[in-house]
């Protein structure tokens, strides 16, 4: 099975444990790319497609949710992850795989109460 595949099988079984409106948009999130992409009220399929189109040039990805957001940086095989949620921001203490980071991010977009508890934060200064 090709990486990419693997990587959207993943996301659409993560979608299909977690729930989703009728038609899978997530009002309200959107996407911004490196390379300047921006695509709003995304799907779990647009999530996990753009995540497909990072690389050492388009190397991150913010999904914004209002005031709040979950964002990755790619280097080396690696994502450095952060998040902020209710004016407090967070860092990922360990450097986390792609596949760890994809399902942290479809956690995120499903809003599981727990999408966050599998990894270790430290809070960052405002």
């Amino acid at each position: 099975m090709k990486k990419q595949t693997f990587i959207m099988a993943i996301a659409l079984l993560l979608l299909a444990a977690c729930g989703s409106n009728d038609n899978g948009t997530k009002d309200g999130y959107s996407i911004e790319m490196a390379n300047g992409e921006t695509i709003d009220n995304i799907t779990i399929d647009i999530l996990a497609k753009s995540f497909s189109s990072i690389d050492e040039d388009n190397n991150y990805i913010i999904v914004d949710h209002g005031d709040n957001f979950l964002q990755a940086a790619y280097s080396d095989g690696k994502y450095d992850v952060e998040y902020k949620v209710n004016n407090m921001q967070y860092e990922a203490k360990k450097l986390l795989s792609k596949d760890s980071t994809l399902t942290l991010f479809t956690k995120y977009l499903n809003e599981d109460e727990d999408w966050n508890k599998a990894v270790v934060w430290e809070l960052q200064d405002n």
